[in-house]
């Protein structure tokens, strides 16, 4: 269980890595500009294991929810990101970023391959992620994802 939690984790991180497929936005070319390189700072220090940039791109009371509904604080998020998650291929697809105020969210679709302890976690995962404008700052606030069934053979 704690296993697909933090394949989870991983793919709502790497789903993060904004792509230039992408949806239109409610907070205009800019701002999508802006969100698609914060996500793949992010998902640049993820698949790097960058726990420093880790702790500079979350904010301090961030919050990650699995597939599963298992929810990990920065600090447990961090841990197991360094510990136990490593990247393999993916892409990103369907991306959205709306824009109010001090909060965006942006949403999309992660495809690729991943293990978490050495357990294959790869297939496909829809995303949320949900930041916040503190101090001139954008940061991840919380992040969720859901694991997109396999299609029956």
């Amino acid at each position: 269980m704690r296993r697909l939690m933090l394949v989870t984790m991983f793919a709502t991180f790497v789903a993060s890595v904004a792509s230039a497929q992408k949806a239109p936005s409610s907070g205009g070319a800019r701002a999508d500009s802006e969100f698609v390189t914060l996500e793949r700072r992010w998902n640049e220090a993820f698949k790097n294991r960058d726990g420093a940039a880790l702790d500079r791109i979350l904010a301090p009371d961030f919050v990650f929810t699995d597939d599963e509904g298992h929810t990990f604080t920065k600090a447990e998020y961090i841990d197991a990101v360094l510990r136990l998650v490593k990247v393999g291929s993916y892409q990103l697809s369907d991306i959205a970023v709306r824009v109010h105020g001090t909060t965006a969210v942006v949403t999309g679709l992660w495809t690729g391959s991943f293990s978490i302890d050495g357990v294959d976690g790869s297939g496909a995962l829809r995303y949320t992620d949900t930041f916040i404008k503190t101090s001139g700052t954008w940061r991840v606030l919380a992040s969720h994802e859901s694991r997109v069934p396999k299609a029956p053979k």
